[in-house]
C-alpha cells in the first residue's frame, strides 16, 4: 500500500532534495521518499535497540511503527533482526 501526500519542506532540505533531482535526474518524489524510507529504517532500529535493552515491549514498539504485531514480527524476520 503506498499513500501519497502533500507536504512542505524546509528550504534546506527542499535545496537537498533539488540537488538530489539533478544529480540523479529523478522527480522530486523520489528523493523525498528515499528520506522517508530512510527515516522509517533508522527508527526500526532505535526502536528494536530499546527492545533488545528490554526498555519497550513488541508490541509498544509496533504500536509506534503504526504496525500491528504480526507485521512487526514479520518485517523483523524480513530485516534480520534478532527477536
Amino acid at each position: 500500500m503506498s499513500v501519497k501526500v502533500s507536504i512542505t519542506l524546509d528550504d534546506r532540505i527542499a535545496r537537498y532534495i533539488e540537488a538530489q533531482e539533478r544529480a540523479a535526474n529523478k522527480p522530486p518524489a523520489e528523493p523525498v521518499a528515499d528520506l522517508l524510507e530512510e527515516w522509517y529504517e533508522a527508527k526500526l532500529r532505535e526502536l528494536h535497540r530499546q527492545y533488545l535493552a528490554g526498555d519497550l515491549t513488541l508490541r509498544g514498539m509496533a504500536r509506534q511503527l503504526g504496525l500491528d504485531y504480526r507485521e512487526l514480527y514479520d518485517l523483523m524476520e524480513q530485516k534480520g533482526f534478532p527477536v
